[in-house]
């Protein structure tokens, strides 16, 4: 068996022996419906804890895409819990979108809009419509859409505002988290405004979509991807001059390979050829500045071409691994496939709980878990670790390797 073989069947058992049992027992909520929003460092549930829109819409993406996959009944029964879940209790029937917060009874206690947390929604909504055929997951999936070209489009400066009210109007503070800066342009919200739009043309073949993933993914090549250190810059102004100096390990090799992801859903030849000439130099970047020689864990951000946050947090690791592994298809390079392993080989021995299950949210430099951090919680999702192992099944495939946007596109006619 060769490394990348053995690579796929690893990353495979860990999917269906590991990260989706503990998800389908611990993580699913038999009184309340859905799932609980939160499993702490310690691996205690808390079933009181209120409910983020981007896990739940995660959950949902994670558990069709598998479905759609393996063809699990069992997975199948998650992906449509989940789907019901975000009908009845985040889709805002009034003003349409998907609500921010709902607490464990799910009602409603954060209802602005984030675009981010919209594009999560059109992503696993899309995924069931993919999986199910549902033609309301696919009517919902084109509702959020066109909502989000209506009320979020800029026009006049290219890309997305970044949040609302429930009835869409603009908000003043549009951060996600208290972390950040508070800018009207961010890197985060485009990859995956970007990643949703692939992942709804697959689903529905229309013109409409297609114009505006092909718009956003040039808008990230060329505005958001920095050419001359080959990073992402993280937050911008409206006129999309940088705001921030720091970039993020993850962000960056992920955002490469969605590059590659979306043009090639889009079947355009001349983009996918850019987007691999920035894979390539991404994927050698991040493993100068952003892996660390001695563990083969990768760092979380960095500054001016220095490690800053040597944390290493759980889904760089699985970014990182996914990312390599289409440098290394790409170039053909051994080193590439030599830094996959070295990453999976590390997310073995110190980012994965072996007593608990799942994994630990981030490491030290001395690989010991930050146990306050979340299992399960608003960050904390299956969807990074899942997806490595799906792409792993579904692009480098037994017996030869496939592309993502090449397989099933259900639903291709409809609008």
């Amino acid at each position: 068996m060769d490394s990348l073989q053995k690579l796929r069947v690893d990353t495979s058992r860990e999917l269906t022996e590991e990260i989706l049992p503990y998800w389908m027992t611990l993580v699913s909520d038999e009184n309340n419906g859905g799932f609980i929003g939160r499993i702490n460092g310690k691996n205690e549930r808390e079933p009181a804890a209120d409910r983020s829109g981007i896990l739940n819409a995660r959950i949902l993406w994670t558990f069709s895409a598998a479905a759609r996959l393996l063809q699990n009944s069992d997975y199948l029964k998650h992906a449509k819990r989940s789907f019901e879940y975000m009908e009845d209790h985040f889709y805002d029937k009034s003003n349409g979108g998907f609500f921010w917060l709902v607490d464990h009874g799910g009602h409603s206690v954060n209802d602005n809009k984030y675009v981010y947390a919209q594009a999560f929604a059109i992503f696993g909504y899309s995924e069931y419509a993919r999986l199910t055929g549902s033609e309301a997951a696919l009517k919902r999936a084109l509702e959020t859409f066109r909502l989000l070209e209506s009320y979020a489009f800029d026009e006049t400066n290219g890309g997305y505002r970044e949040a609302f009210s429930a009835d869409w109007a603009p908000l003043d503070d549009v951060r996600l988290s208290i972390g950040e800066p508070n800018e009207p342009r961010s890197m985060n919200t485009h990859l995956h405004v970007m990643e949703a739009y692939a992942n709804l043309y697959r689903a529905v073949k229309n013109s409409e979509v297609k114009e505006s993933l092909a718009r956003i993914t040039e808008l990230v090549m060329t505005k958001i991807y920095n050419q001359e250190n080959h990073h992402f810059d993280t937050f911008f102004d409206e006129m999309w001059s940088t705001r921030s100096n720091f970039y993020s390990y993850g962000h960056d090799i992920e955002a490469a390979w969605l590059l590659i992801d979306a043009a090639e859903a889009l079947q355009d030849q001349a983009l996918t050829i850019r987007a691999q000439n920035v894979m390539r130099d991404v994927a050698e970047i991040t493993l100068r500045e952003g892996v660390d020689s001695e563990t083969g864990g990768v760092y979380n951000t960095g500054e001016n071409g220095m490690p800053v946050d040597t944390d290493f947090h759980w889904w760089v690791q699985a970014e990182a691994i996914a990312g390599f592994l289409y440098a290394y298809e790409l170039t053909g390079e051994e080193k590439y496939l030599a830094c996959a392993e070295k990453i999976w080989s590390f997310v073995k021995s110190v980012i994965k709980d072996h007593e608990e299950g799942e994994w630990f949210f981030r490491v030290n430099g001395d690989g010991d878990p930050y146990l306050n951090e979340d299992k399960v919680g608003p960050w904390k999702c299956p969807y990074h670790n899942s997806r490595l192992c799906l792409i792993m099944r579904e692009r480098f495939e037994e017996g030869g390797q496939s592309t993502l946007a090449g397989k099933s596109a259900a639903n291709e006619n409809r609008d």
